[in-house]
């Protein structure tokens, strides 16, 4: 028998299901989550779990560099806390029904602070290293995280001005998007998404 209990997630006020062998796998109720069957490391936090999986494979998506690695850890977590919060709270929760509406003076608000603030703290270290990415001529985990963010806003909202406004914004996106397999995405993927941009 699943004991399946119902919460609320405290950042998102998303409604998650949870059941009994999930919590005792990852009792701060979090996902994304992974369990490694090969030592049984049960962890959450997508930044925790990006991490952990480039490391373990030895990815190149996470730089074995020192400086790298930390350049790629602060923009990941910039990520997590300014930049990538407000994307969602104000590009993506609201049109896809898990916030509440945004007026168009908020989201001017929010632009400009990503203008202004939040992508130049990225842009500078993608200047720094010779770009096209966070960290040099190599996507990183930091990359991928972000172009996610940016990926669902330019299927949700295409006239969204976050690509022409942020300085370089676009080149960064189009470079990351240009790493993209063909077939790492389907309508399996992105049809929720594209469903809610129709609606």
């Amino acid at each position: 028998m699943l004991l399946v209990l119902q919460t609320t997630h405290a950042r998102s006020g998303l409604t998650l299901l949870l059941v009994k062998w999930y919590l005792a796998k990852f009792p701060n109720h979090c996902a994304p989550a992974k369990e490694d069957t090969d030592n049984g490391l049960c962890i959450t936090e997508t930044n925790a779990v990006l991490r952990y999986i480039a490391r373990k494979s030895e990815s190149k998506l996470y730089p074995s560099d020192l400086k790298q690695a930390a350049i790629c850890d602060m923009v990941l977590d910039h990520k997590l806390c300014s930049i990538g919060k407000d994307i969602a709270s104000n590009f993506i929760y609201p049109k896809a029904g898990f916030g509440p509406a945004v007026t168009d003076e908020a989201l001017t608000a929010a632009v400009a602070k990503m203008k202004t603030d939040q992508w130049p703290a990225v842009q500078k270290f993608i200047k720094e290293s010779g770009g096209p990415f966070v960290c040099g001529s190599q996507v990183t985990i930091a990359d991928y995280s972000l172009w996610g963010h940016v990926k669902i806003v330019s299927i949700l909202s295409p006239d969204a001005h976050l690509l022409k406004e942020c300085d370089d914004m676009k080149a960064w996106f189009d470079a990351v998007e240009g790493t993209v397999g063909d077939d790492w995405f389907s309508d399996d993927n992105w049809g929720f998404w594209k469903q809610k941009a129709s609606e």
